[in-house]
């Protein structure tokens, strides 16, 4: 039996943020199962140096995005064919089989089967792309902010990568049904399990902030329902709730209607680390319209928040209703408005520790 050397590359960073995370959970499975051949990333882990392909983070200088103005679908466009482009010319020849992440991989898959890869394995980061897609869709259509990275020329393209890979890696039941239920062949997936960072942890004594604190933590943009959280917040009628936004917007239109939002004094975005915010909150609300895991939320429950999170969010398998949170419908202002003061009149306690067994031995 030939053993495997496997060649893994990502665009994100090592370790950092929610791919980096993924990224870093692959590259160490590998390397404990002594088939890690390489990887590829903008920055590598220290000690790695002999066995790895660092390729920048593909950028555009800020004098041409003034000059051409891209939308966010044409940027990601644009940064993807830079990265493909660049990863496919830097491929080592030694490694007989190749993971990349869905989304920018179609010429170095391409590239490989010309080098004589035996096996390319897709890393599906979204539910199925068609999924993604739609549900993108209806999340601007209601906020009208059309922020998505996701264009048509992009969907196609994860297609066409889905059809070359021999196994497609899937992280969460509702991302693999979302394969099945488009009549995907059960065998060319494979279902694993990712685990959060383990810094997120319940602080020592929690310390009660003034006002009842709901946090959402994660990226700004239409497709993660933000919109819908900040009607719902503004429906509550509950003079002393504060709302804290730890994240980033891509989008002028996202960046306008977040700071009309803030003018609102309980209304605050708050970049940086999210923990110290975690360990104040009260809840934590992930309103997304599509996530194949989320890591925010799963986070939050290690930290002994309970949550709010949707029926398209794929990390609500660690959720039990009534427990440590709720699954609502995307979208539903009047269900989440309805869910939020449920928390308030009815906080819920649960033990973290529970959560934590789930991701650490």
């Amino acid at each position: 039996m030939v053993s495997v050397r496997r060649f893994i590359a990502c665009s994100s960073t090592y370790g950092r943020h929610g791919i980096g995370l993924h990224f870093a959970q692959l590259v160490e499975e590998s390397r404990s199962a002594d088939e890690l051949y390489g990887y590829s990333t903008p920055q590598i882990r220290p000690g790695d140096e002999r066995m790895t392909v660092r390729i920048d983070s593909p950028r555009l200088s800020m004098i041409t995005r003034k000059l051409i103005r891209p939308s966010q679908a044409r940027f990601y466009e644009m940064m993807s064919a830079r990265f493909e482009k660049a990863l496919a010319e830097s491929l080592p020849t030694g490694a007989n089989t190749l993971m990349v992440f869905a989304g920018r991989a179609l010429e170095s898959i391409k590239r490989a089967k010309q080098l004589g890869y035996e096996k390319i394995e897709l890393i599906s980061p979204t539910s199925h792309i068609s999924n993604a897609y739609a549900r993108h869709q209806v999340g601007m259509a209601r906020s009208e902010i059309f922020d998505s990275w996701l264009s048509e020329y992009s969907r196609d393209r994860v297609l066409e990568e889905y059809e070359q890979a021999d196994k497609i890696y899937v992280h969460s039941d509702y991302t693999r049904d979302s394969f099945l239920t488009r009549g995907f062949p059960a065998e060319k997936l494979v279902r694993t399990h990712l685990v959060p960072n383990p810094r997120f942890v319940p602080p020592r004594k929690r310390i009660k902030t003034a006002g009842f604190q709901i946090v959402y933590v994660g990226r700004i943009d239409s497709s993660k329902g933000i919109h819908v959280l900040i009607d719902a917040f503004r429906k509550l009628d509950m003079p002393d709730s504060r709302l804290r936004l730890v994240g980033g917007w891509s989008t002028r239109g996202m960046k306008k209607y977040i700071l009309n939002a803030c003018e609102d004094p309980r209304i605050e975005a708050a970049p940086g680390d999210p923990l110290p915010i975690l360990h104040q909150a009260d809840v934590f609300v992930h309103p997304t319209f599509e996530d194949g895991f989320a890591y925010a939320p799963v986070e939050a429950l290690c930290t002994g928040v309970p949550v709010i999170v949707t029926e398209d969010t794929g990390m609500k398998e660690y959720v039990v209703s009534g427990d440590n949170g709720y699954i609502i419908p995307a979208g539903d202002v009047d269900v989440l408005v309805e869910t939020i003061r449920k928390f308030r009149d009815e906080p819920l306690e649960f033990d973290a520790k529970k959560i934590r067994k789930r991701f650490y031995a």
